[in-house]
């Protein structure tokens, strides 16, 4: 059995054998630009040829508009939650389980830039009232999106 993957680079116009990259066999899509997160998808059998078969390229068309539609739907959920920060952050609430469940539910759309930046300016807030639940969501988010790079230096406490 083969345990080599392919990995594709799916821009979010698609145009995705434009852009496509292949290396070893599975499939990993990754959308390009900014916000852009990699989306893993289930072993797919190929033959070498494969990337030039019209089924391959509809797929790759038929994931680069799902994830278009996740981006859209993260950015709508971000816009929805947008008001209750600046609330928040305006009159200075220490309403810690208004705090708290905004948080939650901004932690599942921090993958895009502006999620995490209201993600982030809430928890700067909210370190001054509970730095230990801060600390938590923080390690919530770390678990979730960021990557387990073998690159990236770890940061020592």
């Amino acid at each position: 059995m083969n345990s080599k993957k392919t990995i594709l680079s799916v821009p979010l116009s698609n145009s995705a054998d434009k852009d496509s990259r292949i290396r070893d066999g599975g499939v990993c899509v990754s959308t390009e630009g900014p916000g852009s997160s990699a989306v893993e998808s289930q072993r797919w059998p190929q033959k070498a040829d494969s990337p030039d078969s019209d089924a391959y390229r509809d797929l790759l068309q038929d994931l680069a508009a799902v994830i278009a539609q996740l981006q859209t739907l993260h950015q709508q959920a971000v816009e929805a939650h947008m008001p209750t920060v600046q609330e928040i952050l305006r009159s200075g609430s220490r309403d810690a389980r208004l705090i708290e469940h905004t948080l939650d539910h901004l932690l599942d759309h921090a993958c895009i830039p502006q999620g995490l930046a209201l993600f982030k300016s809430l928890c700067r807030h909210y370190w001054h009232i509970n730095p230990q639940a801060t600390a938590s969501y923080i390690n919530a988010y770390r678990e979730m999106w960021d990557s387990d790079d073998e690159n990236e230096p770890e940061v020592q406490s």
